[in-house]
């Protein structure tokens, strides 16, 4: 019976770990990217920032710049709430309707995931080597966006 309570404790004590390690799983996007992209026309460069984890939260920026103007920009929370792990993106600083869980990590991917929102209802980051790729679709792999970003300094 002691035999069995240890292995229950061991398994709980593992499981906490696991959860812990969810967020920390993310820190292969922790720091400064910076990529090129297009959109309607447009072209210019994107940078991404995001914080190393802490045991609850990942805060991140994304700015979208053209000729020296910031056209566009984003601020990220990914924070461990009592479901698991969320990432709820503030557009322009507005707080989105969706958030987007946490189903897939590891070492170098990391996969949120919002069904019931229109577009994107996936949004993916890689990790190839120096390069971050970001990924939002519509949950198929027709209607997607991309962008490759590389390390990059802080400032």
């Amino acid at each position: 019976m002691l035999g069995a309570s240890v292995l229950v404790g061991a398994q709980l004590a593992r499981g906490s770990v696991a959860q812990r390690e969810d967020l920390a799983d993310l820190s292969f996007m922790a720091g400064c990217w910076q990529g090129e992209f297009s959109s309607s026309g447009a072209s210019g460069t994107i940078e991404e920032h995001y914080t190393a984890p802490t045991d609850n939260v990942m805060l991140g920026t994304t700015r979208y710049i053209v000729d020296g103007r910031t056209t566009m920009f984003e601020f990220t929370k990914i924070e461990r709430d009592s479901a698991g792990v969320v990432l709820t993106p503030y557009p322009r600083g507005r707080p989105s309707e969706h958030g987007f869980r946490l189903t897939q990590s590891g070492a170098e991917e990391a996969v949120f995931e919002a069904p019931g929102h229109d577009f994107p209802k996936r949004i993916i980051y890689r990790k190839f080597g120096a390069w971050l790729v970001a990924r939002i679709d519509d949950g198929t792999d027709g209607k997607a966006r991309e962008w490759t970003m590389e390390a990059a300094p802080c400032f």
